[in-house]
């Protein structure tokens, strides 16, 4: 269990190392693998914060004129609710690590994350009218942070879930996976 919880408090400080692509963290990945890996509260407690920590990291650096942007904001609330939205559908719809479902999942969570987010962004922003077509204008505006929010859940998760299979390959250690019911 110490493993996943290094590896993905490992994973959540690569935000602090940016590639110059927006969007492109490890985040989702992680919400979907501490789901399929962890039991129990740790589930939502370690995901959570993992991105609350380097939240407060990138706002330090933001107020040290360090980071460009802020790392506490007032939208963090329903960020934070779609993330652990995020947690349970991973553990009641994808339910297990297989390859393909990491796959699959990373596609439904980004969709899910992208859905929600410009919607939240449609209604408290301002920057869009309400009606059907300002709606439609929030996920046109969302749709280049999408590809890379998708591109990243995608890597990460495929890469994170490699490392947990090949580390219990090569040390026989037994992971506490949760079984197809």
């Amino acid at each position: 269990m110490w493993r996943i919880i290094a590896l993905i408090i490992v994973a959540s400080l690569t935000r602090l190392f940016p590639i110059g692509i927006p969007n492109f963290t490890p985040m989702l990945a992680i919400g979907m693998i501490g789901a399929l890996y962890m039991s129990g509260y740790k589930k939502y407690l370690i995901p959570i914060g993992a991105w609350l920590l380097s939240d407060i990291f990138i706002e330090i650096l933001y107020r040290l004129k360090l980071w460009q942007y802020q790392g506490i904001h007032e939208g963090m609330w329903f960020i934070y609710l779609t993330f652990a939205l995020i947690i349970l559908f991973s553990e009641k719809v994808i339910r297990r690590a297989t390859w393909t479902r990491i796959i699959v999942g990373s596609v439904a969570i980004s969709v899910l994350f992208f859905i929600l987010t410009n919607f939240y962004v449609w209604l408290v922003s301002g920057m869009y009218p309400h009606t059907p077509q300002g709606l439609l204008l929030a996920y046109e505006a969302g749709l280049p942070f999408f590809r890379n929010t998708l591109l990243s859940t995608l890597v990460y998760s495929t890469l994170m879930h490699g490392i947990i299979v090949l580390t219990y390959r090569e040390t026989s250690l037994t992971y506490e996976v949760k079984n197809e019911k």
